[in-house]
């Protein structure tokens, strides 16, 4: 299976373990789209082993981190000191924002009571192959992971898989109306709805646009003002054509762009109850559509999937590369925007609203095992003292939210602290309050319809989808066509009619 391998782009956006070495899109952990190579195949049903016959793990080298990993993995080993006879709770991770961030928080907030008693070993894949292949085969072992997190592209995955635990066996009781729903839909088992992990952060998606060009060339004097011109895709388009006629900017940077807007706008997902292949022939139209638009304006720097690339960086400065708009979520506006407009000379230039559709990207979900939480007394009291510290316990959210910059999955939380004036953001501006913007965003999320299993998969062709159509200019049923070759080679469970 061919999938595109993720470089990250923000190395202190990592989160790090032992010996496990993957890398992940998440609040802090940014995937490069950029590259191909050859991935570890990995089971998509519900048993914990490779498909195809595939060697276990042990035969596998998994466990290979680079060198940003296995540094904040050292360190944050000597933050605990010696394991000296201390059960040891095995977390797997994607990310080193669980060392450099998360994990020494929680200890922070139990010197005693838990280090006394207990070791964390964290462990990290080189990619998301990897992960998945890592848990696939050890959830359930002796050695294997006692809590494990992962991208929201493997929520569903892991979701599915038989020696997960839901929240009910780990002992963990929430308030559903207290959680942005989203949050918890992806969380879902199909076959009970039963919830089976918990995230502690919710990453809705906003439209980022150079405010200084909107007041300039669209005369716009605030964010309401801009919202109004975008609320839907043929408003954004009749911006496209003044911002490409009346100033130096494209619209947009690439023809991926809008890509998460339309498929997190779904009304079916890409795999039915029955397997079968779906399309939502409506919205991948209408995204064909604004898209070409957009280009046919000459409005993108770039006809195909440009996310993670120099250029589409470069976009966010004031350069000869300068787009109006992108579209990114909480992460993204830290680690990604803010960073790279600082480093571009148009830091403080920008505004912020939810533009023509809401949608979220990214996120860290944690998840148990079955066989810890049922069988090991010990060892499920502490897993569970963990994931409620970060997903649950509304005072250490607080912390998540104001100590790391994390937009929480709590609404509760949210509600609190929205108003701060410590979330009013130079990187604007109007130093809009992001956190507000946010809270309004996620509330409009609804994935209830779309959300499968397969997706991180299911994306991957889409990228291919996305060049055949607008770099390639094939039509629609012809891009498609090539599309449902690509899961008929790749995901051999599913039914291609």
């Amino acid at each position: 299976m061919q999938k595109k391998l993720l470089a990250i782009i923000l190395t202190m956006a990592m989160l790090a373990v032992t010996t496990f070495g993957l890398t992940a899109c998440q609040e802090k952990d940014v995937d490069n789209g950029s590259g191909q190579a050859e991935t570890v195949p990995v089971d998509d049903n519900e048993e914990n082993v490779p498909e195809d016959g595939e060697e276990d793990d042990e035969d596998q080298d998994v466990f290979n981190n680079d060198d940003t990993q296995a540094a904040a993995v050292a360190a944050f080993n000597e933050l605990q000191g010696e394991v000296n006879g201390r059960t040891i709770i095995n977390i797997y991770s994607f990310t080193t924002e669980t060392v450099d961030d998360l994990l020494p928080m929680f200890l922070k907030a139990n010197p005693n009571d838990f280090t006394d008693k207990f070791y964390i070993n964290v462990e990290m894949a080189a990619d998301h192959a990897a992960h998945r292949l890592a848990i696939n085969t050890k959830l359930g072992e002796n050695d294997g992971p006692d809590v494990f997190v992962a991208d929201v592209d493997y929520a569903m995955h892991f979701a599915e898989l038989s020696g997960t635990a839901t929240i009910d066996e780990i002992g963990i009781e929430i308030n559903e109306d207290d959680y942005y729903d989203y949050t918890l839909d992806l969380m879902r088992r199909k076959s009970d709805n039963a919830i089976m992990g918990l995230s502690h952060q919710a990453t809705p998606g906003a439209m980022y646009y150079r405010a200084d060009i909107a007041k300039e060339v669209l005369g716009v004097e605030s964010e309401e003002e801009m919202q109004a011109l975008v609320n839907d895709w043929d408003g954004f388009i009749d911006v496209a054509e003044k911002i490409t006629t009346e100033s130096d900017l494209a619209m947009i940077y690439g023809a991926d762009e809008l890509k998460r807007n339309f498929l997190n706008g779904r009304d079916m997902g890409w795999v039915d109850e029955n397997d079968t292949f779906t399309i939502d022939e409506d919205t991948i139209t209408e995204f064909v559509r604004v898209t070409q638009a957009i280009k046919d304006l000459d409005g993108l720097r770039n006809t195909g999937n440009a996310q993670w690339s120099d250029g589409w960086v470069r976009g966010m400065g004031d350069n000869e590369d300068s787009a109006f708009a992108y579209f990114g979520s909480t992460w993204y506006l830290h680690f990604v925007l803010a960073k790279n407009a600082q480093e571009g000379g148009s830091y403080g230039k920008w505004g912020m609203i939810p533009g023509p559709a809401p949608f979220y990207w990214g996120g860290t979900y944690w998840y148990a095992s079955k066989e810890t939480v049922t069988n090991d007394e010990e060892k499920a009291q502490a897993v569970k003292d963990i994931i409620e510290f970060f997903c649950v316990n509304e005072e250490s959210m607080e912390g998540l939210a104001k100590e790391i910059g994390d937009f929480v999955s709590n609404k509760k939380v949210v509600d609190k602290i929205k108003d701060s004036d410590e979330f009013n953001n130079k990187l604007f501006l109007w130093e809009t309050n992001h956190y507000q913007v946010f809270a309004e965003i996620a509330e409009d999320i609804d994935i209830t319809r779309n959300i499968t299993k397969h997706d991180a998969d299911m994306d991957d062709l889409f990228t291919d989808f996305i060049t055949n159509v607008f770099t390639n200019e094939m039509s629609i049923s012809e891009a498609m066509a090539i599309m449902k070759e690509g899961v008929k080679a790749d995901l051999s469970s599913i039914t291609v009619m």
